[in-house]
């Protein structure tokens, strides 16, 4: 096994170098989360979760940008986790009675 030992004289391109990793380091760490949320096997896509909560998919879009359903984006398209999304909304739901519905002392 050959090993080549290479000597940086230049450190701008040996912190170009530092910085390429970080980020091969960033995309790794990205594909892996990807992968343990495929492995789960209960990802739904747009078009489920709407029939799901019987809402629009302008409706579930206005809801992602509020950032009241947690979603993963693989390939540019949206993935929703059923039970991560039944979480939220039952904390909304809970939110809601304690704005609404005040207990007064």
């Amino acid at each position: 096994m050959n090993v080549k030992v290479v000597i940086m004289n230049d450190n701008a391109k040996f912190e170009q170098i530092l910085v390429k990793m970080e980020k091969l380091e960033e995309m790794l760490k990205k594909l892996t989360a990807k992968k343990d949320i495929l492995k789960s096997g209960d990802l739904m896509d747009n078009t489920d979760m709407c029939l799901l909560l019987g809402i629009t998919k302008r409706t579930l879009q206005r809801y992602r940008q509020k950032g009241l359903v947690p979603y993963y984006m693989m390939s540019g398209k949206p993935y929703y986790k059923p039970e991560e999304v039944n979480e939220s909304f039952k904390r909304i739901i809970k939110d809601r009675k304690t704005v609404f519905n005040p207990k007064r002392t």
